[in-house]
């Protein structure tokens, strides 16, 4: 009788191996860098909306006590530090509202179009009065850890500007 030896060829080669060890180790460095990615932007996420959160109060809270608008807001920003967060700074800017010159706008300086005068005059009443009326007030803030700064700007209200009309 012939004995027939039966070769058995179970368990994985050494190619098998290393080329499972290659995909495992790229899917392990995308992982843990996508991860890290991740935790940054989140640190960064909460600092950012720390900032906001502060930014808005500031601006709910001048708006609801308003300085009084006058020329020398404009002169110089105006900075301080936070009462209940000590680690945040903020600058206060005001800028007056302005318009073009209507000139430039149109294009011509001398019309005799009797129309253009009057759009003209009414253009410049308008705009007279808005620069009393429109301000803008922008607020930074910023971390005096991690120097992350975020503006907001919004339109402010002069409640006792006078709307003035002449020459109609």
């Amino acid at each position: 009788m012939d004995k027939k030896i039966i070769k058995s060829e179970s368990g994985l080669t050494l190619v098998e191996v290393m080329v499972a060890l290659l995909i495992f180790s790229f899917f392990i460095v995308a992982f843990v860098i996508t991860n890290g990615a991740n935790l940054t932007y989140s640190k960064n996420f909460k600092d950012e909306l720390k900032l906001r959160d502060l930014a808005v109060g500031v601006i709910n809270e001048t708006i609801i006590n308003p300085p009084e608008l006058t020329e020398g807001l404009v002169l110089s920003p105006e900075t301080k530090k936070f009462e209940n967060e000590k680690d945040y700074s903020y600058t206060i800017t005001w800028k007056k509202f302005e318009l073009p010159d209507y000139t430039k706008m149109m294009g011509e300086e001398n019309s005799d179009d009797p129309r253009q005068a009057f759009q003209k005059k009414v253009f410049e009443q308008v705009k007279e009065n808005m620069e009393k009326m429109v301000w803008q007030l922008a607020v930074e803030v910023k971390s005096e850890n991690t120097n992350m700064t975020y503006r907001l700007a919004t339109w402010v209200y002069n409640e006792k500007a006078k709307v003035t009309l002449t020459g109609f």
